[in-house]
């Protein structure tokens, strides 16, 4: 949904821009005497701050849940049976970056920005093994929650100049993010006379993660000084590990994929 939303809204404003500049230019409106605006910039090298704003969410698989066991009664499960759903949630954040044009159509340069991020991601798992032939049953229950907190990205960009003043680019580098996850699993076992709880065990880690980034964007220049855009990125953070002992027959083991896609806006001032 979310890639969906940024190539509709790169679209929308790359054929706008693309309108605004076939316009012709009436003169009957400027005053008497007055200077043409300098609406295009003599060029884009320089440094820039600006902030971004937008939404961000999670990719909806890739969630495991494991059991491992000594033999004695089953062998370990996998978790085959996972439910996910994800929560987009917003973000925003300044950014700095440095572009440099080497030519009349094209532009190098690097940005780096840091973003306040609330994207959420839920799995939950069950499995049941039957033991000694029906005499009994084994449940288990997890269920994992997965926090982006905050986001940021380091990357090169590499624009096209589609008018002197507009310019779609590519941009890719690394990325990183922290991440809090928490575990709940829940193992019984059924028997005729009652159910027994082996285990009710949470777990919570907050780490860093590092991985990389890759999207598109638009950028417009209103004048010398100010620019606006809109981006799309696909972030990998890679997985996330957490790994407990059980009180019953298996220790257990979470694991999640951390990618995301993001689409936002920006205002950049360029000195």
């Amino acid at each position: 949904m979310i890639k969906r939303i940024a190539f509709a809204a790169i679209a929308i404003f790359s054929a706008s821009i693309a309108h605004a500049s076939d316009l012709p230019y009436n003169s009957s409106f400027a005053p008497a005497g007055a200077a043409p605006i300098a609406a295009v910039p003599n060029s884009w090298t320089g440094f820039y701050i600006g902030g971004n704003i937008g939404a961000i969410g999670g990719t909806k698989d890739g969630s495991t849940f494991t059991g491992t066991s000594d033999g004695n009664f089953s062998d370990g499960f996998s978790g085959n049976r996972v439910t996910n759903s994800t929560k987009a949630g917003a973000l925003f954040g300044p950014v700095v970056g440095y572009n440099y044009q080497i030519s009349p159509s094209f532009v190098l340069g690097a940005e780096a920005d840091y973003n306040w991020a609330n994207a959420e991601r839920r799995s939950s798992f069950s499995n049941t093994i039957d033991i000694f032939t029906g005499v009994a049953t084994y449940n288990v229950t997890a269920n994992t929650r997965s926090q982006l907190d905050s986001f940021g990205t380091l990357r090169a960009r590499v624009g096209y100049l589609v008018t002197p003043n507009f310019m779609l680019y590519g941009t890719g580098g690394l990325a990183f993010g922290s991440i809090k996850q928490s575990v709940h699993a829940v193992d019984t076992l059924a028997v005729p006379a009652g159910v027994a709880t082996f285990s009710d065990i949470s777990v919570k880690s907050t780490k860093t993660k590092v991985g990389w980034t890759a999207g598109v964007g638009a950028e417009y220049a209103l004048n010398r000084n100010w620019s606006v855009k809109v981006e799309y990125l696909y972030a990998n953070l890679g997985k996330s590990n957490v790994s407990f002992p059980g009180d019953g027959l298996y220790n257990f083991a979470a694991k999640s994929k951390n990618e995301y896609q993001l689409v936002r806006a920006g205002l950049n001032y360029r000195f």
